[in-house]
């Protein structure tokens, strides 16, 4: 199974020998790709029965079996029967649609890995408030789009993340140094853009957390220029 660099990366962050749910999976190229690497039991979930319909037919053609679940979310698992979730190519606000109702607690698990479009500032700060901290986090390049992904573990202590840390999250310790300054230029291009209009109108909120954010991605652009790019070049 060939995976995109986007699907890759977030299956790579996956403890080794783990069992997973891959939520909203869509076309369940990224459980098959568990699946056929060894993980031993991989669980794919959508809310819909098209995609459902063509994971199955995608699983036929790969020689695997996948367990595939209707539902929404991850209200179709079990305490126990994982270890871990994937969340992936959904926005920031499904996925916190998804972790808020009741049964992320009730499930215990080991781990969680988020890939999302958009909002992943609002996501990490959500999972720090309720004790995940971010274990690794890493980058990819897929087409022209540049994509986060973090792997979480829970039971740490409580914290609210400043506007820094959620915006920029462990990619200055994880990710490879020339592929974050490609994403960090980009940020700043766009958040400028936004600060922009947003003196503009009335939305101050909007405005000071914009105006935080930019700061700090200037700042973490100054320390990775300041440093050798060969660093972190083996960390994707």
């Amino acid at each position: 199974m060939i995976l995109s660099p986007r699907l890759r990366s977030a299956l790579e962050l996956v403890p080794p020998g783990a069992s997973l749910a891959d939520i909203c999976c869509d076309h369940g190229q990224l459980a098959i790709a568990a699946a056929l690497e060894g993980a031993p039991r991989v669980i794919a979930i959508d809310v819909a029965q098209a995609p459902l319909h063509v994971a199955r037919r995608n699983a036929a053609l790969a020689g695997v079996t996948l367990d595939l679940r209707l539902g929404d979310g991850l209200q179709p698992l079990r305490p126990g029967e994982i270890d871990g979730v994937v969340i992936a190519g959904v926005g920031g606000r499904t996925c916190l649609e998804i972790l808020a109702g009741p049964h992320l607690r009730a499930l215990d698990l080991r781990w969680l890995i988020v890939q999302v479009n958009r909002d992943l500032p609002r996501v990490r700060r959500w999972l720090a408030e309720r004790g995940w901290r971010t274990a690794r986090e890493t980058l990819v390049q897929d087409g022209r789009r540049i994509f986060p992904t973090l792997l979480a573990t829970p039971h740490h202590t409580a914290r609210r993340l400043s506007h820094a840390e959620a915006y920029l999250g462990e990619l200055l310790r994880d990710a490879r140094a020339d592929l974050h300054i490609e994403h960090l230029s980009r940020r700043e291009a766009k958040l400028a853009d936004e600060v922009r209009g947003l003196r503009r109108g009335s939305d101050e909120a909007a405005l000071t957390e914009r105006e935080a954010w930019l700061s700090s991605v200037r700042s973490a652009l100054r320390k990775r220029r300041a440093g050798p790019l060969a660093d972190s070049a083996d960390k994707t």
